[in-house]
């Protein structure tokens, strides 16, 4: 018995694909991961940065608040150690704010035996610092604070300035605090 082969009449239909095609699909996909990665590295970078803005931002935002709400209820005042730190007398407690590098001490003592009721620490990146009092036209004391920041490879200075009248909130009744 011997078999015969037909030959169908029909092409041949080829299923699948050609090694071409699967190279550029192949280079297009990694083209957009690689597009991907670059763009996801920098919204990383990007959103760190903001992050750091932002941390400094409510550092100073804070330690502005506690610095002029201590000044305005303050009595009296003294400026120590070539404007390095200030002693603010309230009633009978005592506020001392120094400069110290890398930092800036807030210490609260309080009662009879002068004890520490609070300390509180602010980092600041400053290179220089002085607390500055003014007596013109009304008793004004000043923290000044020129700090090193890195923008585009270079430092550049950034000063902060922060001003206060001392006694403002005791001596004026429309500035009373209400419950």
């Amino acid at each position: 018995m011997m078999r015969t082969v037909s030959r169908s009449r029909r092409p041949l239909c080829r299923r699948g694909t050609t090694l071409i095609q699967m190279v550029v699909v192949m280079t297009v996909t990694s083209s957009l991961l690689l597009i991907a990665g670059g763009l996801i590295h920098l919204l990383l970078r990007t959103e760190g940065q903001a992050m750091s803005h932002l941390r400094v931002s409510l550092a100073r935002g804070h330690l502005a608040a506690a610095f002029r709400e201590d000044v305005h209820t303050a009595n009296s005042s003294e400026v120590g150690d070539n404007g390095g730190s200030l002693l603010l007398k309230q009633g009978d407690r005592k506020i001392h704010w120094t400069i110290e590098p890398r930092r800036l001490v807030r210490l609260v003592r309080g009662g009879e035996e002068d004890i520490v009721i609070y300390r509180e620490t602010y980092a600041v990146e400053a290179a220089k610092g002085a607390f500055v009092l003014s007596t013109e036209p009304r008793r004004t004391i000043t923290l000044q604070l020129e700090s090193d920041s890195q923008q585009g490879g270079g430092t550049k200075r950034v000063p902060l300035s922060i001003a206060a009248i001392e006694g403002r909130e005791a001596s004026s009744p429309a500035m009373e605090k209400t419950p």
